[in-house]
Formats: structure tokens, sequence, C-alpha cells
């Protein structure tokens, strides 16, 4: 079933490519600048654009795998259920599927939008990639098998995902990000930052706030620059690798219980407890300042300043 808004025009396209059937449907909404963006969908991918335009525009393309022919996906059609519709600055886009005859598998939808430089999006899918460019809003992802890949984002990010990776190339205020079974990359992050993977590696480009950053099966490799906020980097299963600028003023607490801690050469440490390639080494970097805690179960800890 489809359901539209009345005051927004729509162009369905049928198109038919072997062993899979798509059918496309097109819908723009004219909103002002803060508009607020809301996708939910079933098995399908979702990405977000940015553009120089005051309108958010929706393509939904409703993909059935298991028809053979048109009369095949207009049985299946029924069962999905599709709504595209505006209220005030608020636009959403949903597509929901209802178990039939056919299975679960046999169809789902995947939605293209392209909005506001300034909107905020909230963005659900349950087996697809969830994929933003570059915009000055908030971002909220939600994926249960896929990853998560967000461009440079002006405001606060929650992205989250059970199955896949995380990427974030940058972010001007608080960034959370967490998948149960990928890898995590955060880029500069102005606000605080926390990740948290059970089975994957973490990489971090760079951060104004805090940090809090676990993992339970991975390694951990921060580029943290200046250290003005608290820093906690724990992993369960690999090791910890971090650099900072060598003027930063710190309070180092490295311990490994499977390896050995290292210091660069040019990190001026006055040493409080442990030592250099032993399991722990405490002390204040250049006088002391955040804390900087480093915790790792299967290997060594490496802290270098540049």
């Amino acid at each position: 079933m489809l359901v539209f808004a009345a005051a927004s025009s729509a162009v369905f396209f049928p198109a038919t490519a072997a062993a899979k059937i798509e059918r496309t449907v097109e819908k723009t909404f004219q909103v002002q600048s803060g508009a607020k963006l809301s996708v939910r969908t079933t098995g399908g991918k979702v990405r977000v654009e940015p553009g120089d335009v005051q309108s958010v525009r929706i393509v939904a393309r409703q993909i059935f795998p298991k028809a053979n022919t048109d009369a095949d996906a207009d049985a299946i059609a029924k069962s999905l259920d599709l709504v595209m519709e505006q209220s005030g600055n608020s636009v959403s886009a949903s597509a929901k599927y209802v178990r039939s005859a056919w299975g679960r598998a046999s169809g789902y939808v995947e939605f293209d939008v392209t909005v506001p430089r300034s909107c905020d999006a909230t963005l659900t899918t349950s087996g697809g990639d969830v994929i933003v460019g570059d915009i000055a809003g908030a971002v909220h992802a939600r994926t249960s098998g896929g990853d998560v890949k967000l461009g440079r984002i002006g405001g606060p990010v929650d992205a989250r995902t059970s199955g896949g990776d995380v990427t974030l190339a940058g972010c001007a205020q608080n960034a959370a990000l967490v998948t149960s079974g990928g890898n995590v990359e955060a880029g500069p992050a102005a606000g605080d930052l926390q990740i948290t993977t059970s089975g994957g590696n973490i990489r971090i480009n760079g951060v104004g706030g805090a940090v809090n950053a676990r993992t339970s099966g991975g390694t951990i490799n921060a580029n943290l620059a200046q250290i003005s906020n608290e820093c906690v980097l724990i992993t369960s299963g690999g090791e910890v690798s971090v650099q900072f600028d060598k003027s930063s003023t710190l309070l180092l607490d490295a311990v490994t219980n499977g390896g050995r801690v290292w210091a660069g050469d040019n990190v001026r440490i006055d040493t409080l407890a442990g030592g250099h390639g032993k399991n722990r080494l405490s002390g204040k970097v250049n006088g002391g300042g955040p804390l900087v805690k480093l915790r790792a179960s299967g290997g060594n800890i490496d802290v270098r300043a540049r």
C-alpha cells in the first residue's frame, strides 16, 4: 500500500532487471532551514546527501528479489507498506514489510534522500547500510545488519550497528559510535567521543573533548593531537597505540596484563609507578594534566609524542 501527502508530487517508474524487479517512487517536499528527516525501513539501505536546496527529495526503491514477473511484484507489493509524508518542517519516510506467503525476504525498500545542509536526520534500518554525507545537523543512525558511514557532521552524532563497521569523517559536537561486531574509525571530533565495539579495532584521529573508547576484541590506535580532557582507552584483546603533541600536559596511567608499556624517547615523563618496558607505566608528562588511562589485556601499549 502506498500512502502519499496530498500536497506533494509523486513519480512512479517500473524497471525490470534480470532475476530482479525494482520499482521506484519519488517525492519532493518543500521545507525551511532546520528541517528534520526521519527514515525507517526493513532490510534496505538508507543514503542521505546534502544539496543546496530548500527541499527534501526522497527516492524509494522497492526491490523484489523473489519476483520473476510484474504480476509477482504486484502480489508482493500488497505486503509492503510505504509511506512518505510531511508535517510542518518535518519529513518522514517509512517502509514496513508485512509477513506473507512469499516469505520475509520477498521485498524491501531502499531510500536515497537529498536534504538541505542544515537538516537533522534520524535513520533506521534492520538490514542495510546507513550512509550520510556532510550535513550541518544532528545524526541518529541505527542498523541491525549493516555499516554506518558518516561524513563531516555539524551536530551531535549517535550511530549504532549490531553487525557492521562505523566510520565518521568528523564531528563538530559530541559523538557516540557503537557496534557489536565491527571496526570503528572516527575523524576529528570537536566534542566528547564515546566508542564501543565488542569485536573490532578502533582508530581515532583527533578529539577536542573527552574520549572513552573500549573494545573487547581488537586494537586501539589513537592520534589525539593536543590532549585537553580525560582519555580512557581499553582493550581486552589487542594493543593500544597513542600519539599526542609533544607539548601536551597529561597524567599517564598505562597498564597491560599481556605485554609491555613502551614510551617514545621524546615523551618527557616523571615516573610515579612502573617504568619503560614493564607492564605498567604511570607518571606526569610535561608536569601533568588530564588523565590518560590506557588498558590492554592481550598486547603492548605504545605511547609516543611528536
